[in-house]
């Protein structure tokens, strides 16, 4: 028998590498795993080949198995940048935060002279969010390459870890150096709020005299009108403010396509089920803690709810985050049924399946907290799928005026696409209807106790009453730093990161009177409560 030169072998097993990595892009994990094993059967020293199978496994969730294949291909070539982020993710979405968080700082240390994986790294720190050491690297970044992209990367940082001085600067360093730097025209008039001072007015001119200027990119005319709405906003000139996220909206609108019509039938689709689709087939094994998910429409206070919760020593929140989306999108594909007829198609060790496949997320395990807060407002289409999978889990429920809620809504330039209903007040109501008939879908459906509903309205006027009644119904002791959240260090990733770090104050209620007469399209469709 002939043996094979190592030459030829090492050429098979790139060939076979190409196979597997065109099998790993169109899914065929199995494939792709048996393929690139033989690849390195062949040449273990094909570092891309323990890579692309680190991915495949990764993909299997075979966690350990994928940290193995990442840490073969750094150990063969150290410069594999790819590889350092892989095992990055793989640790996060693993529960271990703390050595994802790690792995992203050792990345920046490797690769210190090379701007573009450093870029990368201080985004994904943002994306975890590590906001202090993303802003640390980018305090460095300015230092080497003092662009505007970097002080508009390292305001933005500030801001979200709740150095809001530090953020201005920086945002305001962005601007002087690329005056069509949109986001940090926005993210500046997010800084603070607007009293009249001599500082306001000089910023407020400067502002007006960028929106004049030739040339600008139709997003920067975007983040310009929503900055200066909100900025008049703040100084009570409201037909001013009006104008400004008017002409915002408009221009956002463009590309954008809201399907009211599904997002009508989806409702009624909801509204079919029976209470025997939201049983849990079985009982999650009992320890550990539970998950709270806190839902609504956006901007109707789920920030400010999380804060709260967030602030008692028993819980611990998540944040934002999209967990729920890729669980109940598996359990579509998997059951070859579109959510929510899926729900029926789920049997004891699918639930299983998929309870442990969110809550391997969760940092270290969760520690000793009752609760992991998930505070992801939209997840309130979902809240069927959350009683099937979690029967342990509880559902906070924020609720205020729909017109506070929808005008909040239109004066929010938001960055998840998926928001297309958002800059148009028809659009909003309809989206609004809809959400208002799927909350009391569910609240005919949810098993007794599983939902709490808080009002923003009462929320604001007692604070400590809604938060005692909240807590109690949570089963939690009574704890003052609920009362306190505002100073709290935690940072904060939503549209509402300067609001929830302020002290309650009722003067979001009945914010949509001062607009009122700008407002027929939205109460024209909007139906009573």
């Amino acid at each position: 028998m002939t043996a094979t030169h190592p030459a030829d072998a090492r050429e098979t097993a790139r060939q076979l590498l190409t196979r597997g990595e065109s099998r790993l892009r169109d899914g065929d994990l199995e494939g792709a795993r048996q393929i690139l094993t033989q690849a390195l059967a062949l040449d273990r020293d094909l570092a891309p080949a323990h890579y692309a199978l680190g991915n495949c496994f990764r993909r299997l969730r075979l966690a350990a198995e994928a940290e193995a294949a990442f840490k073969a291909a750094l150990a063969l070539d150290p410069g594999m940048r790819q590889a350092w982020f892989g095992l990055a993710f793989l640790y996060r979405e693993n529960g271990r935060w703390d050595e994802a968080a790690e792995q992203l700082r050792a990345v920046s240390r490797h690769f210190a002279m090379d701007r573009d994986v450093l870029h990368q790294a201080g985004g994904l720190m943002g994306d975890f969010g590590e906001y202090a050491d993303a802003a640390k690297l980018y305090e460095e970044m300015v230092e080497v390459e003092p662009q505007a992209r970097n002080h508009l990367r390292l305001g933005q940082y500030y801001e979200k870890a709740g150095r809001y001085a530090d953020a201005a600067r920086a945002l305001s360093k962005a601007l002087e150096l690329n005056p069509d730097a949109g986001a940090a025209y926005l993210l500046l008039a997010s800084t603070r709020r607007f009293t009249g001072t001599a500082g306001d007015d000089a910023l407020l001119q400067d502002f007006r005299a960028a929106l004049a200027r030739p040339g600008l990119s139709p997003m920067t005319q975007v983040c310009l009108h929503f900055a200066l709405g909100k900025i008049h906003d703040d100084l009570a000139r409201y037909d001013e403010a009006f104008a400004h996220f008017e002409q915002g909206n408009r221009l956002r609108r463009q590309g954008q396509s809201f399907d009211a019509s599904w997002w009508q039938g989806f409702g009624r689709r909801i509204g079919e089920l029976e209470p025997a689709a939201l049983k849990a087939p079985a009982a999650p094994a009992p320890g550990g803690p539970a998950p709270l998910f806190v839902v609504g429409m956006l901007r109707s206070g789920t920030t400010l709810v999380e804060r709260i919760l967030a602030s008692h020593p028993k819980v611990r929140g998540l944040g934002e985050v999209i967990w729920l989306d890729e669980s109940v999108s598996r359990a579509t594909q998997e059951s070859g049924h579109p959510f929510p007829e899926c729900l029926d198609s789920l049997d004891a060790a699918m639930c299983a399946s998929l309870r442990n496949d969110y809550v391997r997320h969760w940092p270290d395990g969760g520690g000793d907290a009752s609760f992991l807060v998930d505070k992801n407002p939209l997840n309130f289409t979902y809240l069927g799928f959350i009683a099937r999978v979690f029967p342990d889990a509880r559902i906070v429920h924020c609720r205020r005026d729909a017109r506070d809620t929808c005008l909040s809504v239109y004066f929010q330039n938001f960055a998840n696409p998926n928001n297309d209903y958002a800059y148009d007040l028809g659009d909003i109501g309809r989206y609004h209807n809809v959400y208002a008939e799927i909350m009391g879908h569910w609240r005919r459906l949810l098993p007794p106790g599983m939902l709490h509903e808080v009002s923003y309205e009462e929320l604001v006027s007692d604070q400590e009453r809604a938060t005692r009644a909240l807590l109690e119904d949570l089963g939690l002791p009574w704890d003052k730093r609920c009362l306190e959240f505002a100073s709290q260090p935690d940072a904060i990733s939503t549209a509402s990161v300067w609001q929830a770090r302020q002290p309650l104050y009722a003067g979001s209620v009945g914010r949509w009177r001062h607009y009122e007469r700008h407002l027929q399209p939205l109460l024209a469709t909007l139906k009573p409560a």
